[in-house]
């Protein structure tokens, strides 16, 4: 019956090329969830707007937003907003945990450790470095032409080869050995965020031919409908 039932709905604040975003929309496909999405035009600085940095005060992309509505007219809606991928990732795990789990059960911390290993070699090592954002704050200090594009394919590089060492590393663990992704048989934290970064390396002109576990993980992953659903590809 109409207004008899908690109804929740989901706003993306997103931005086609973002990572970040992207990691996100991939969340939102693997575990079936509709949302709403609304598009930031952030080459027009609409991310720099006072109503945009009211809901996220770093100015950047993604933005989730969770409206609840209660029973009852006199009830007034919830609205939480929670930004920083992680973050949103964590939270999208915690409360749809049985909506395919980005991370291994509770009862494995080392295993849940491990995806988070990988996760941050991505979110720490690589993508702040090579974000646009830092990159004009780069070139605004001077510097010579295709410096930071420079720095930036060093860092890829070099982000990339300790995943494809960790990967090696894992293949010894006998609940990651054998599997098609990046811990083991099935989707996880770890494959949200190598995928969309994968995407941001081939516009630094830097290829993953030369990691042959992470090729393979892409090539797979690319494979997957939920991948293409959530419009996330690595252009050739």
């Amino acid at each position: 019956m109409p207004g008899s039932r908690v109804e929740t709905t989901f706003h993306l604040y997103t931005y086609p090329p973002s990572s970040c975003a992207a990691r996100i929309r991939l969340a939102f496909s693997f575990k079936n969830i509709s949302y709403t999405s609304h598009p930031i035009d952030m080459p027009t600085l609409e991310h720099e707007s006072a109503s945009y940095r009211a809901l996220n005060p770093s100015g950047a992309v993604p933005t989730l937003v969770v409206e609840t509505q209660y029973p009852g007219e006199a009830v007034e809606p919830t609205r939480f907003v929670l930004t920083q991928s992680l973050a949103i990732l964590d939270y999208l795990d915690e409360i749809f945990l049985d909506e395919h789990a980005l991370l291994p059960a509770r009862d494995r911390p080392a295993e849940r450790a491990r995806v988070r290993e990988l996760v941050h070699v991505i979110a720490e090592d690589m993508f702040p470095l090579t974000n646009a954002r830092v990159g004009r704050w780069v070139k605004g200090i001077g510097g010579e032409e295709g410096e930071w594009e420079r720095w930036a394919e060093r860092v890829l590089r070099r982000g990339f080869e300790a995943y494809e060492r960790l990967l090696e590393r894992n293949e010894k663990d006998e609940f990651f050995s054998g599997g098609k992704f990046s811990c083991g048989d099935r989707v996880t934290m770890a494959d949200v965020c190598l995928l969309p970064q994968v995407e941001t390396a081939r516009r630094f002109g830097v290829g993953i031919e030369g990691w042959e576990r992470i090729k393979g993980i892409v090539e797979r992953l690319e494979e997957l409908e939920e991948v293409k659903r959530a419009g996330v590809r690595v252009e050739e």
